[in-house]
């Protein structure tokens, strides 16, 4: 009886969060059209997920390399307040019109790391 209520409460949070996994697959187009502060809570979001990544992948040995990929940002945003991340996102999505069409995610992840590396 335990496990069966562990499994459906598994599909219910999977449910739930459906419609936050398809708006993380969102193009620039789409970011665009969203509020300053609905911006902001995807690109922190972003952060986050990263910055839980690499919390929970830094014991394992096969992902150094996806620490590193992430760690960088995470560290360098760590200090950084919402606006100072979503000026950055937002300024590279201005300067790249043509790829409009592309990821959201690529480009916050281009945009930070870009900025990161300064």
């Amino acid at each position: 009886m335990r496990v069966r209520a562990l499994g459906l409460l598994t599909i219910a949070m999977i449910v739930l969060a459906a419609p936050s996994v398809a708006r993380a697959q969102m193009n620039v187009n789409q970011y665009r059209g969203l509020s300053e502060s609905e911006r902001a809570f995807y690109v922190v979001g972003l952060i986050d997920g990263w910055r839980h990544a690499v919390d929970v992948l830094k014991g394992v040995k096969e992902s150094e390399t996806t620490v590193t990929f992430f760690g960088k940002i995470v560290e360098c945003t760590g200090p950084m307040t919402r606006k100072q991340v979503l000026d950055i996102v937002d300024r590279y999505v201005q300067a790249h019109p043509g790829e409009w069409n592309w990821s959201a995610l690529s480009h916050a992840y281009l945009a930070l790391e870009g900025a990161c590396s300064r």
